[in-house]
């Protein structure tokens, strides 16, 4: 697949990727038609996020068409148009059941970014360890 990649501050890639690949029962891979930029997308081609590495791929608001599904999908199909939300949730941990998808107990599957950059869950900045993810 071509894909946007981030290569470093104000510097930008278009590049040739291997396929997305199913990670777990409930994933749905979708053929991107289109997408747009927008203010987070700023933030990160400017370099205020730092835990972006060159190679990694821009574009999280987009439109496009379900070619795979896991076993546990069972809302949408293959052939299915779909518009993709922001924000990566599960639908089943306590925050998802009551509409608070951006604070998901299981979207992020780095969640070590978030330690490190932030300090693990239940503790204070200053006892962050800054070796929480690789």
């Amino acid at each position: 697949m071509k894909a946007l990649t981030w290569q470093g501050t104000d510097d930008l890639s278009v590049e040739q990727l291997p396929d997305p690949a199913m990670r777990n029962e409930q994933d749905a891979i979708v053929k991107v038609s289109r997408t747009v930029t927008c203010g987070s997308d700023l933030h990160l081609l400017g370099g205020y996020i730092p835990f972006m590495r060159a190679g990694d791929v821009l574009g999280h608001e987009f439109i496009g068409e379900v070619v795979e599904t896991g076993p546990r999908v069972k809302r949408h199909k293959v052939g299915d148009r779909v518009v993709v939300c922001s924000f990566i949730s599960c639908g089943h941990c306590w925050y998802c059941k009551e509409g608070l998808f951006s604070l998901c107990d299981n979207g992020n599957t780095n969640p070590g970014i978030t330690e490190h950059l932030w300090a693990p869950t239940g503790s204070s900045p200053s006892t962050a360890s800054s070796t929480a993810w690789k």
